[in-house]
């Protein structure tokens, strides 16, 4: 659904306002909230320090000694079992503490009421575990009780300050806190904890919080209204008439001029009037822009039509009828070439160089597109007529690279690998022009060739080339590539890289020879994922089957 200008703002206004209401409620409350807080943990603290100088600490440092006793604790446990407090009582009487442990519990009730607090009791803090010692309201079954310590303490490891917190139980809202009891000898040897009903508290925050939200509506609202008629005079009414004007602009049909450009009596001296007179610019320029794109469009179609015929041209200019030499069943041959753009600037080739020789070429040229297509052409073009003329593959390189240079204001080069291989006795002589290693097949472990890397050509004249050779076995493969399949990224920028090509070529290099190019660029696609092609990607697979 459309929403119009003066509507969005109205929304606009009235959210501003609810936050802010919310933002003014939410504060008060806070500060509120925290000053009665900060008032009850001060209380329990204070509390707590008033029930500890009204006792008599030796007292009940006696009295927590004997509950912890294993004695008293076996006692304990057989009168628990039985709901006896008499057992308990008899107990303290036998060791003369009964009068100790009354008098405590009456200073406990009595100062939990003048106090005015729900409860005031003696610990001993053991970790995960506390032992009550005096207790405001559960009797004397309590003395030497040991229960969990909540997971809240459990980084309170001895009888120490715990500070005062409020928390809700089932029981109601409560602010507890503790304080260490500290006997002659210094040591803390018990806590008194204190918890204070705030139950009243609550109730006075709710009754606060009812206030403060009446009162802020109150004046929002009165806040809000008056906000949108000003909104409404100032900004939303302007606009609308702006907005009117440039919809029958845009929904003129047939050719825009000068005329259409929209106009505005009195415009307004603000943002708004700045904008009507940039809408107007715009207007102008977008007729102008219109006259232009005409030409724009038809020069673009022409040029597609023209990239479309290069790209076909490239392609057919690449061996790609395969089987390649389907009356020489010593040889078999396979490539592709995938171009990042329209056109590329990989290539390879195979050719007879005559009836017992077959050349095989890869190259990269350096940039991509138009430029890299055309350096293509030309030293695929070189490379082929100096190696059909008889030369050995260092002369090839040397020659194709010295006429390269000549007249090379691009600084252009080519990355290029080349092998003759004799096809009756696998006898292979290559050179390489810095470009990458290759793969070889033998007895059916593929491994890693890495000839003299050579200088790229077209990048320094009389570069001395140097050849190489190897003897290929019925059966040996070579696949060869360009930088376009090792330096494939993904989208977090990792390289597919040497490992993962051997990891493909022992997956997928001894299959069907077509299907090696298309699994190997499959392993990449997964790879790379939705990472885009920045790079020609070209492989060629050549198998030796040897004279029968």
């Amino acid at each position: 659904m459309k929403l119009k200008i003066s509507l969005k703002t109205n929304i606009m206004l009235i959210i501003s306002m609810a936050v802010l209401a919310i933002s003014m409620i939410s504060g008060s409350y806070i500060v509120f909230s925290n000053m009665l807080d900060a008032t009850y943990r001060a209380k329990v603290s204070e509390s707590a320090h008033a029930y500890i100088s009204n006792i008599d600490v030796e007292e009940l440092r006696s009295l927590a000694d004997l509950v912890q006793t294993e004695e008293y604790q076996a006692m304990w446990r057989e009168a628990w079992d039985k709901n006896d407090e008499q057992m308990i009582v008899d107990y303290l009487e036998e060791h003369d503490l009964y009068d100790v442990y009354e008098r405590l519990s009456a200073k406990s009730f009595q100062m939990a009421d003048d106090l005015d607090v729900a409860y005031i009791y003696a610990q001993i803090f053991m970790g995960k575990e506390q032992m009550y010692v005096t207790d405001a309201g559960d009797g004397i079954l309590y003395l030497g009780y040991t229960e969990p310590t909540d997971p809240a303490y459990w980084d309170y490891d001895d009888n120490v300050t715990i500070p005062a917190e409020v928390a809700t139980v089932p029981e109601g809202t409560f602010c507890s806190g503790a304080e260490p009891v500290v006997d002659k000898d210094g040591d803390n040897f018990a806590i008194v904890s204190v918890d204070v009903n705030m139950n009243d508290v609550v109730a006075e925050r709710r009754a606060f919080l009812y206030r403060i939200i009446g009162v802020s509506c109150i004046i929002i609202i009165a806040a809000t209204l008056i906000c949108v008629m000003l909104a409404r005079r100032m900004l939303t009414a302007p606009l609308e008439e702006l907005s009117k004007k440039t919809k029958v602009f845009a929904e003129k049909e047939g050719e825009y001029t000068k005329a259409d450009v929209i106009h505005i009596d009195n415009p307004s001296k603000d943002e708004v009037g700045d904008l009507y007179e940039e809408i107007r610019n715009m207007q102008g320029n977008l007729i102008d822009y219109m006259d232009n794109i005409k030409k724009v469009t038809a020069e673009k179609e022409r040029i597609g039509a023209e990239l479309n015929v290069a790209t076909k041209i490239q392609k057919d200019m690449l061996p790609c009828i395969f089987p390649a030499f389907p009356e020489r069943p010593e040889i078999d041959v396979y490539a592709t070439m995938d171009p990042a753009k329209e056109v590329g600037g990989d290539f390879y080739d195979f050719f007879m160089v005559d009836e017992d020789h077959v050349a095989l070429v890869i190259a990269d040229v350096s940039s991509k597109g138009v430029p890299a297509a055309l350096f293509m052409v030309i030293a695929k073009t070189l490379i082929k007529n100096q190696t059909q003329y008889g030369h050995n593959v260092a002369e090839v390189f040397s020659i194709v690279n010295n006429q390269l240079c000549e007249g090379n204001d691009e600084g252009m080069f080519v990355t290029a690998f080349t092998a003759v291989i004799n096809v009756k006795t696998g006898h292979m002589v290559y050179a390489n022009a810095g470009h990458e290693p290759f793969l070889y097949r033998h007895d059916g472990e593929w491994q890693w060739i890495r000839p003299e890397a050579g200088f790229i050509l077209a990048g320094l004249p009389e570069f001395p080339y140097k050849s190489a050779e190897m003897n290929l076995s019925p059966g040996d493969r070579l696949f060869m590539f360009t930088d376009g399949v090792s330096e494939a990224q993904n989208i977090e920028n990792e390289l597919f890289g040497e490992d993962r090509i051997t990891k493909s070529i022992i997956t997928h290099g001894d299959g069907e020879l077509s299907g090696v190019p298309v699994m190997v660029r499959a392993d990449i696609d997964e790879f790379v994922g939705e990472a885009p092609q920045f790079d020609d990607i070209t492989m060629l697979v050549f198998e030796y089957r040897g004279v029968e």
